[in-house]
């Protein structure tokens, strides 16, 4: 079977680590400051937990050296896809950015998982893309991603929408209204991909 992950907020928690990234330039008395939660986080450029971060400051940081040198991991992804690797399944990963952050997520990936295989698209935030650039249906597939539009977009027999919320699970704005396989935490995952693996039989 071939497993195609989305990076960001599948197997990077990257809420977290923009937070983290917000705190780190901001904060010189952490009593003066509400800390951002990502359970509070519905926005897809995450204004409502952090209301002061401009469009070309988060884009900073999805694209700074702070990202990549602490990058808070979705926790039991990496485990996951190394057991799915060691049992002979084939791992692509698929991600847009732009170029400097594109460039560090290959760099990053290489180094957790040479094994695999990267599908990276550079392009403008603003840009209409889809994550189906090449043919997920050319054999199964089972496709992994956070965003309603991508799985939607997606031609692979098997979409799973993942999301790191154990409450309120499907209802950020950009994970609304997907009416097909869920799963919110990575046992869900598991058992999900099990379920999947087995009808392929």
């Amino acid at each position: 079977m071939r497993f195609v992950f989305d990076i960001d907020n599948v197997v990077y928690n990257s809420i977290e680590t923009c937070i983290s990234a917000y705190i780190d330039n901001r904060i010189t008395d952490v009593e003066d400051i509400k800390i951002p939660s990502s359970d509070d986080c519905y926005q897809f450029n995450m204004k409502d937990i952090m209301p002061d971060l401009g469009d070309n400051e988060l884009q900073y940081i999805f694209d700074g050296d702070f990202f990549f040198e602490n990058i808070i991991l979705i926790e039991g992804m990496t485990e996951l896809i190394n057991s799915l690797h060691d049992k002979g399944h084939e791992i692509i990963f698929a991600t847009f950015g732009l170029t400097k952050n594109v460039c560090k997520k290959l760099v990053d990936l290489r180094r957790r998982f040479p094994f695999c295989k990267i599908t990276p698209i550079v392009a403008d935030w603003g840009d209409s893309l889809s994550k189906d650039f090449f043919n997920m249906n050319s054999q199964p597939t089972i496709f992994i991603d956070d965003q309603t539009k991508y799985l939607n977009d997606s031609n692979a027999a098997h979409c799973i929408m993942f999301s790191q919320f154990a409450e309120n699970s499907y209802d950020r704005e950009w994970n609304k209204n997907w009416g097909g396989l869920k799963a919110n935490s990575i046992n869900n995952l598991e058992w999900v991909v099990a379920m999947i693996l087995e009808t392929e039989k």
